[in-house]
C-alpha cells in the first residue's frame, strides 16, 4: 500500500500560499499509507520539471532543504505538484527506489499498487513501479496498449514531458479521488484526506470528493492559458481473480483455473468510514504472526453512553448493508450454530472506529467479515494503546486475521422509507482476541 497526492493549479503565475499548505498537509497525512519513502515532482508553468525524493517518512522529508526549495519554486512559478508516500513491497528501501521514477527524461511516474508475478519481464528494474514507467515510455503515446501489459493493482499518476501532460488513471484494485475548486484540482488516494483539506482550509469545492472511475484516463495538458482537461475511457485487459490458500491468482480466462474452483473475489466495497477494502499484495515471502491482546465487550454491557452506543449501532448497520450482509433470523440460527464460543475463525478486516468519539481511553472497535461466511460480521474491541496506524492498515488492505469468537447477536434491518422491520438482517460475533498474519519485510 502506498499513497498518492497532488494539486493542479488553475493559475498561470505560481501557487497560492494556501495551495502549498494543502499539498504539504496531504503529503504529511499520506504517510499513514506509507512511511518507507517520500517523493515529490513539480511541473513549473514553463514545463520545467523538478523532483525530490528520499527513503524517509514524510515528517522527516518535509524538513529537507531539497523539499523546501522545491516548494519555494512552486510558490513562485509552480503549475502542478504530485507527491508519493511509499510502503515498500518490491525493492529495497533506498533513495533510488523511492518514487517518482523517471525514464529517458520523458516519463515521470508514481504508483500505488503491486504488479503480480515477475515484473522484470516488463523491464529489468528492482521496483515494479519503475517497470511501469518503462512500459508507458516504450509504448509512446499508446497508453491503452501500455496498460494492457500490466497485470496487478494500480493507481498511477505520471508526467509526460514530450506531450506536456499530467495523467491520472486507476484500476478497480486501488482508489484515487479528487475535488475541484475555482483555483485548483486536488487529488488523493483517500476521500477522507480531501474532506479534511476542505474543512482545514475552508476550500470552496464544486461538489463532494469524487472517485476517479476505473479505466478513465484523466489528462491535464499544459497550454499558455492554463491546463486543458480531457477524460477518456480506455479498454483495459480484464483478469479474473481466484483465491486459493489465502493468495490471489490471476488468470486471463476461466478455463485457466482448473486447479482453483473458489468463486471470484467480491468487488471492493466503500466502507462506513469512507475507506476502501483493497486486495492484499500477493507476493508474501515469509509469514510471521503478530498477536494483539484485546478487551472483550459484551454488546449489552457497553460501558459508555447510550448516545455513543446508538452511533455505533447505526454505523454497524450501515457497514453490514454496504458489505451485503444478509440473513433471515432462521438462516442465522442455522448458520451460527456451526461456530461455537471460543472457536477460532479466519476473517478479513474491513473497518475500524473509535468506541467513543471524544475519548480515546475507550479504545477502538475493529470489524471483519468471516472468511467462510462473508455475510457474518465480527467485532473486536482493541485497547486504547493500540497502534491506530496498524488499524488503518488492516482496514485499507483487508488484512487476514484469526479471531477467537465469544458472544453472538442478530440485528434486523429497518426500512429507510417505512421504518418497519423488513424480515432480514445480519449476524455479528463479538471476538475476544485477534491475530494477524503479515508479510515479513523484504
Amino acid at each position: 500500500m502506498c499513497g498518492l497526492v497532488g494539486v493542479i493549479n488553475k493559475r498561470t503565475n505560481g501557487f497560492f500560499k494556501q495551495q502549498c499548505e494543502v499539498f504539504d498537509n496531504l503529503l504529511f497525512v499520506d504517510q499513514l499509507r506509507g512511511a518507507d519513502s517520500t517523493g515529490v515532482f513539480l511541473v513549473e508553468k514553463d514545463g520545467t520539471l523538478n523532483m525530490a525524493k528520499e527513503a524517509s517518512n514524510a515528517t522527516d522529508f518535509r524538513g529537507r532543504k531539497e523539499y523546501t526549495s522545491l516548494m519555494d519554486t512552486a510558490f513562485r512559478r509552480g503549475s502542478a505538484l504530485i507527491g508519493h508516500n511509499r510502503s515498500a513491497t518490491k525493492g529495497t528501501i533506498i533513495d533510488a527506489n523511492a518514487h517518482p521514477f523517471i525514464v529517458d527524461n520523458r516519463i515521470t511516474l508514481v504508483h500505488n499498487g503491486t504488479l503480480y508475478g515477475d515484473h522484470k519481464k516488463l523491464a529489468n528494474t528492482e521496483v515494479d513501479s519503475h517497470a511501469i514507467a518503462h512500459v508507458i515510455h516504450d509504448n509512446g503515446d499508446d497508453v491503452e496498449k501500455a496498460l494492457r501489459e500490466l497485470d496487478g493493482a494500480y493507481a498511477l499518476i505520471w508526467h509526460d514531458f514530450k506531450n506536456k501532460t499530467v495523467n491520472f488513471i486507476r484500476n478497480n484494485q486501488r482508489p484515487l479521488h479528487y475535488i475541484e475548486t475555482d483555483n485548483e484540482w486536488v487529488w488523493a488516494s483517500e476521500a477522507n484526506m480531501l474532506k479534511w483539506m476542505i474543512i482545514r482550509h475552508d476550500l470552496k469545492v464544486k461538489g463532494d470528493p469524487s472517485l476517479l472511475s476505473e479505466g478513465i484516463l484523466s489528462t491535464y495538458t499544459m497550454s499558455s492559458s492554463g491546463w486543458e482537461v480531457e477524460s477518456k475511457k480506455l479498454d483495459l485487459t480484464k483478469k479474473t481473480f481466484y483465491q486459493q490458500g489465502g493468495r490471489m491468482h490471476p488468470y486471463a480466462t476461466e478455463e485457466d483455473t482448473t486447479d482453483y474452483k473458489i468463486p471470484p473475489q467480491k468487488e471492493t466495497q466503500r466502507l462506513a468510514n469512507g475507506y476502501f477494502g483493497l486486495e492484499d499484495d500477493i507476493d508474501i515471502p515469509v509469514l510471521k504472526e503478530k498477536t494483539f491482546n484485546v478487551t472483550h465487550l459484551h454488546p449489552t454491557n457497553d460501558n459508555h453512553s447510550n448516545g455513543v452506543q446508538v452511533r455505533i449501532v447505526a454505523m454497524e448497520d450501515d457497514l453490514a448493508k454496504k458489505s451485503n450482509a444478509h440473513f433471515s433470523i432462521n438462516k442465522w440460527e442455522q448458520t451460527s450454530y456451526e461456530y461455537k464460543q471460543d472457536s477460532y475463525v479466519a476473517a478479513h478486516c474491513i473497518d475500524y472506529t473509535d468506541v467513543h468519539p471524544n475519548n480515546r481511553l475507550f479504545g477502538y472497535f475493529v470489524y471483519a467479515t468471516m472468511e467462510k461466511e462473508p455475510d457474518i460480521l465480527i467485532k473486536v474491541r482493541m485497547p486504547p494503546d493500540a497502534d491506530e496506524t496498524v488499524l488503518l492498515d488492516w482496514a485499507l488492505n483487508n488484512r487476514r486475521v484469526i479471531i477467537c469468537l465469544k458472544t453472538k447477536l442478530w440485528r434486523g434491518y429497518i426500512s429507510d422509507t417505512t421504518g418497519v422491520y423488513t424480515g432480514d438482517g445480519y449476524g455479528m460475533y463479538i471476538g475476544s482476541s485477534i491475530k494477524e498474519v503479515v508479510a515479513q519485510p523484504a
